[in-house]
């Protein structure tokens, strides 16, 4: 068996979440959450096998698509800020986003792992408010479809303003949330 076989066979058997290192499994769920598949990670070993990273350092792979680089290019202002390093298959050379890859892995200290995790769920809280409202605009409009053409003019109008509103009051919310971390 090849080396990458072996290292592929040993890094799918660790895509349960009961096989997670204590320390990196919050993050693995938010990645997961965000819509990445995991499928190999290691919180730092104090003897670390072939397969394993050293104390104090942490891996996560996940699968790449498009869909991933879409969502890749969504956080990499928040990993560039925790100099998270980002690799693809053999890590030759620096990683370009726009290439095709088959799995990518993120790489980084233990240190920020909290602070990691927290600014992704952050992201990923907005990710989720903004396909609520996604969703409710598209159910108004197939609704409004179905009752007539006056009638889907005028629900747009109204969603449109909601969702004005909306942003106003979630802009207010996250001003005043920067202003407590400031203090």
């Amino acid at each position: 068996m090849r080396d990458n076989e072996k290292r592929n066979k040993h890094v799918i058997s660790k895509c349960s979440i009961k096989n997670i290192d204590k320390n990196i499994k919050p993050l693995v769920l938010v990645l997961r959450s965000l819509g990445f598949e995991t499928i190999g990670s290691c919180g730092g070993h104090k003897n670390p096998t072939d397969f394993q990273n050293p104390y104090g350092r942490w891996f996560i792979s996940f699968g790449f698509c498009d869909k991933s680089r879409d969502r890749l290019k969504n956080i990499m202002p928040i990993l560039k800020k925790y100099k998270v390093e980002i690799g693809g298959e053999g890590y030759a050379g620096a990683f370009d986003i726009e290439k095709e890859h088959t799995w990518i892995s993120l790489r980084g200290k233990c240190s920020i792992l909290e602070k990691l995790e927290k600014e992704l769920e952050e992201e990923l809280n907005k990710m989720s408010v903004k396909q609520d409202i996604l969703e409710m605009l598209e159910n108004e409009v197939a609704e409004a479809e179905n009752e007539g053409e006056n009638c889907l003019k005028e629900k747009l109008e109204m969603d449109w303003i909601f969702c004005r509103s909306y942003v106003k009051r979630l802009n207010a919310l996250i001003e005043r949330i920067e202003g407590l971390k400031e203090e």
